[in-house]
């Protein structure tokens, strides 16, 4: 089985290539938490750390990694394991068995690790990436240094002393962008019963409205610049993210009015044809994997006026 860890560090090996780069999106799976996207990694640190799970002195490593990190878990910093070459079930094993708690990353089909210009073996056992604040990612060590480089760049939005134990949870996705996870837990905190946890709901609210009325705005501005597909998609983040949230309502109209738009029609059939092709290279079974690679190709040379054809085509190479 085969794992990889990023993390955001500088790394000898690496660095020139990513220097400035732009921390790719995740289009596979995860286990122990997830999903994240780029955007909402935004304004936080991140480090990705690549790992060769077959490497006999790396699981050694594990108790150490984790001693180190622990230090940050109240930092503006998120860790990810990330695995590439193995399916699933593979990941959450070895992860368990090295007591890793970080989310791990399953990238089955090598697509991710590819950004990168590494690939992890027997001969490049790990890997670290850093990410900062504004995305962009530096190749290093991982190292409490490095890390702490990292975290520099970032911060929290309303700081977790604030923050009573009941509302962690919703913090923390909110802040790292898990909005999905986090708005049905602030809902429901709204009505507590407890002062210091009704209070602290209040400002993570305060967070998710801010939030909203700028997508909204946003996705407005897009529309009325002709840019469709773009308003589309900011209404539809806000509708799916925000659904408990009354303020999310506008947005569930103007999704139904940009379904007719041919652009847009035409984006959210790629993207569903895109959505299955991730779905097949993520499968256990080959023949599945393979339909999965084979629809990439397809859907990269017949919808390359879309977002979907043009991930297809970066997947499939």
């Amino acid at each position: 089985m085969k794992i990889h860890h990023l993390v955001l560090v500088l790394t000898p090996l690496v660095g020139t290539q990513l220097l400035g780069a732009t921390l790719p999106e995740f289009t596979g799976q995860w286990v122990q938490g997830g999903p994240f996207t780029t955007d909402g990694l935004k304004g936080k640190a991140v480090v990705l750390y690549f790992y060769e799970e077959g490497c006999p002195t790396c699981r050694g490593k594990w108790p150490g990694i984790m001693s180190m990190t622990k230090q940050f878990e109240n930092e503006p910093v998120q860790f990810i394991a990330v695995n590439s070459g193995n399916a699933k079930s593979a990941v959450n094993t070895y992860v368990s068995s090295v007591k890793c708690d970080w989310p791990a990353y399953v990238d089955l089909d090598r697509s991710y690790e590819k950004n990168f210009g590494f690939e992890i073996s027997l001969q490049n056992i790990y890997q670290t990436i850093y990410v900062d604040a504004s995305g962009s990612t530096r190749g290093g060590s991982l190292t409490e240094e490095s890390v702490k480089r990292a975290v520099s760049t970032a911060s929290w939005k309303i700081p977790p002393a604030e923050i009573p134990e009941p509302l962690k949870k919703a913090w923390r996705a909110l802040e790292f962008g898990q909005t999905a996870t986090a708005a049905p837990l602030v809902k429901q905190a709204l009505k507590s019963s407890d002062a210091k946890v009704k209070e602290a709901a209040g400002k993570l609210e305060a967070v998710i409205q801010a939030d909203i009325s700028k997508r909204l705005t946003d996705a407005k501005a897009d529309n009325d610049a002709g840019k469709k597909w773009d308003a589309y998609k900011g209404y539809a983040f806000v509708a799916e993210s925000y659904k408990d949230f009354a303020e999310s309502k506008p947005a569930v109209a103007e999704i139904g009015k940009l379904r007719s738009d041919k652009v847009v029609a035409r984006e959210l059939q790629a993207k569903g044809m895109l959505d299955k092709c991730i779905e097949w290279s993520n499968s256990p079974k080959n023949n599945e994997r393979e339909q999965g690679k084979a629809g990439l190709t397809s859907l990269a040379a017949n919808f390359a006026d879309t977002e979907a054809g043009a991930t297809a085509k970066t997947m499939s190479k």
